[in-house]
């Protein structure tokens, strides 16, 4: 091959950074095997880095379970889950009658547990 494994790479991350084809896929620069053969054929090629520079630029439907905004869900959940751990049993063991107030807040904290079960099903770990 005229290329290293090294140049391979570095034309497959610019491809997916400017969202084109690698130009050794032009015609004039068809020295190298299509790009599923060269990720399948080099072996020393941090194969993870080629993909997450491709989805960090092509986007992705997954949630980083790191980012900001998931761990401000997370620390929402756990103050709901405190409540729940603390009212819930308090609730039932001595019969406290519910109000308009806590009806919703029971609502909104079981929305909130749905819609957080929804979340993980797009959250990237």
């Amino acid at each position: 091959d005229a290329y290293t494994d090294t140049e391979r790479t570095k034309h497959l991350l610019e491809a997916a950074e400017h969202r084109c084809r690698p130009c050794f896929m032009e015609p004039q620069l068809a020295r190298l095997p299509s790009p599923s053969c060269v990720i399948t054929q080099a072996t020393n090629i941090d194969e993870s880095l080629i993909f997450q520079q491709m989805r960090r630029h092509l986007g992705s439907t997954a949630f980083d379970p790191s980012s900001r905004c998931r761990m401000m869900v997370e620390f929402i959940t756990t103050l709901i889950c405190l409540h729940d751990a603390l009212v819930l049993p308090y609730t039932l063991a001595w019969n406290v009658k519910s109000n308009s107030t806590t009806m919703t807040i029971r609502c909104a904290f079981l929305s909130w547990w749905w819609g957080e079960m929804v979340l993980n099903f797009f959250t990237g770990y």
